[in-house]
């Protein structure tokens, strides 16, 4: 495992670390991380954040061999069964992750049942991938059309503003949230930890 790879398993702990000592959820976030073998990549690792089989987020994380000093992510996959967000929150300790480990971009395919929905939703942060096509095709599209035309490929290249977005991401979460109906995951105190959590994460990084 390079240093690259190395550091980006230190930062999985730490994040997953940090969520479970803010007690912001009544059950533990666990992690995975599993090397690709026989990969065309360099290097290549699946990492999975994921409260149980059916509530994860997996992210690909790899460099290639035109690029070996660069890190990229893709979106593999992204689920949930409690609602109440958690899909949402899923995938930003991915994104928060993305950008803690200095990777460059990420990429998705947005193959929701309803990718407008998702784009403006749990993939908010990133764009309509509108690369390898003429801007003519998209423009006067809406969202829908737009994600029609790029077959659902979405993308963020990855800047200073992006954590700012990943921490406005968590306290709209929490804003949206009813406390009556997300007890069962959620700490009641959800809003004050969520704060908490936020300060860990400014206070570390």
């Amino acid at each position: 495992m390079t240093a690259q790879f190395t550091n980006l398993k230190k930062i999985t702990n730490n994040i997953n670390k940090l969520i479970n000592l803010s007690e912001i959820f009544n059950i533990e976030l666990k992690y995975e991380i599993n090397k690709i073998y026989n990969s065309a990549k360099t290097n290549a690792y699946y990492i999975k954040f994921y409260f149980d089989e059916d509530n994860y987020s997996v992210f690909l994380y790899y460099n290639d061999y035109e690029t070996n000093n660069y890190l990229y992510a893709i979106c593999k996959d992204v689920n949930s069964t409690y609602g109440n967000y958690i899909g949402t929150f899923l995938f930003n300790i991915q994104m928060l992750l993305v950008y803690l480990s200095n990777t460059q971009k990420i990429n998705l395919d947005n193959y929701t049942d309803n990718p407008d929905r998702a784009a403006m939703g749990i993939y908010s942060l990133l764009d309509v991938d509108k690369r390898g096509e003429t801007r003519e095709e998209f423009y006067g599209k809406n969202l829908e059309e737009q994600l029609l035309i790029s077959e659902g490929k979405m993308y963020l290249n990855i800047n200073t503003d992006t954590i700012l977005l990943v921490f406005n991401k968590f306290t709209e979460i929490v804003n949206k949230l009813d406390v009556d109906k997300c007890n069962i995951i959620w700490n009641n105190d959800y809003y004050e930890k969520m704060k908490k959590l936020i300060n860990y994460f400014k206070l570390y990084y």
